[in-house]
């Protein structure tokens, strides 16, 4: 197939390096703002804390309670670390995703993609909250908490459908087979 960054008519270039790189990329951006946007309309609308709060919350991980009260610094921090997650989920469903034949072709269809954000929103919550959450020195949600199956729910649309629909619809063979296509 020849490439569309071929220097002449026919002639195939090799794949880009940076197919993978930006995919990953993209979709670190998307799930990280995505999953912001759950945090901020769950916790700043519905739950009136200061807006701040969303950006800082992460860096609770890292400075416990504290970090609620450190301005804009421990915002910066909460936001750096937000994204370094974002970043480590979503390479590693690409690295699934990229050894997974199966799931490359389930993904490729509508019900496939919700599916398998359903079945990622959940485990990363899940993962998060019981694993992440608990052995840091932020606020892990119990079963009894509201907040929890609020997260649970928010997580499939915001963070597993972007998640999903990021390494599936951005991965190298799929930009290539719509290149194709057209």
């Amino acid at each position: 197939m020849a490439s569309v960054n071929a220097a002449a008519p026919g002639v195939s270039a090799p794949r880009s390096i940076w197919g993978w790189p930006r995919c990953i990329a993209l979709t670190t951006l998307l799930v990280g703002f995505a999953d912001f946007i759950q945090s901020y309309l769950l916790f700043a609308l519905a739950g009136h804390r200061p807006a701040i709060g969303v950006l800082q919350g992460p860096a609770t991980g890292v400075l416990g309670r504290a970090a609620m009260q450190g301005g804009s610094r421990t915002a910066i921090l909460g936001t750096a670390l937000h994204f370094a997650i974002a970043f480590a989920w979503t390479a590693a469903f690409a690295l699934v995703y990229r050894n997974q034949p199966a799931l490359r072709e389930r993904t490729r269809t509508l019900p496939g993609l919700l599916s398998c954000s359903a079945v990622a929103g959940v485990v990363v919550w899940l993962t998060m909250n019981w694993i992440v959450l608990r052995f840091s020195h932020a606020h892990y949600y119990s079963l009894s908490e509201s907040y929890f199956w609020w997260l649970l729910v928010g997580h499939i649309p915001f963070v597993g459908l972007p998640l999903v629909w990021g390494i599936s619809r951005l991965a190298p063979d799929a930009v290539e087979s719509r290149l194709a296509a057209t």
